[in-house]
């Protein structure tokens, strides 16, 4: 008996070959040895072409595992697109509203004006302060800021306490007396 081993990394195939009978002629024998070879022949084709079939599924389940993730990244992406869309609009927003509350003029566009103003949040004191800033740099795209009711009054209150008191509106007159004077 013979003992015939492949060596692979395949399963190793073991085959055991009778003797050949006494006196068989030469064509036989070789048809034997063709026939054996045939056999693992096939055995080595079939190993191969069952490593080679896992190896796709392999490769085909990697393939879809990798399009899942692309999938999952790609709405990852798209999420964080609109949430940054939404943020940058939110903040566009408040800039405009802070530079319309400091008095810009009606007359510069909305997209203008977020294009001239500094980038900054104004809900952030330090935005706040830079569009102040830039505003003082651009004051002719600000209406005039004129003085407050409290700056008026203040003013107003002692220049009319130096005045003469008037016989027409003294409170012990007839005008004086409807408009709240002594009765």
């Amino acid at each position: 008996m013979t003992d015939t081993t492949t060596p692979s990394p395949t399963p190793v195939v073991t085959t055991i070959t009778p003797p050949a009978p006494a006196g068989e002629p030469p064509e036989v024998i070789a048809l034997r040895a063709a026939e054996e070879a045939r056999v693992k022949f096939e055995a080595a084709l079939a190993a191969t072409q069952a490593k080679a079939a896992e190896k796709q599924r392999e490769t085909e389940s990697e393939t879809e595992r990798l399009k899942r993730e692309v999938e999952e990244l790609r709405a990852r992406a798209s999420a964080i697109e609109s949430i940054t869309k939404t943020h940058e609009r939110d903040q566009n927003d408040a800039r405009l509203a802070a530079l319309r509350r400091m008095g810009l003029i009606e007359g510069l566009s909305d997209a203008n004006a977020l294009a001239l103003a500094p980038k900054v949040d104004p809900r952030d004191p330090a935005g706040l302060v830079a569009l102040e800033q830039w505003r003082q740099g651009n004051a002719s795209l600000f209406r005039s800021q004129g003085p407050t009711q409290a700056q008026v009054l203040e003013k107003l209150t002692p220049a009319i306490d130096k005045l003469p008191k008037s016989a027409l509106f003294s409170t012990d007159k007839l005008l004086g007396r409807l408009y709240g004077g002594k009765k």
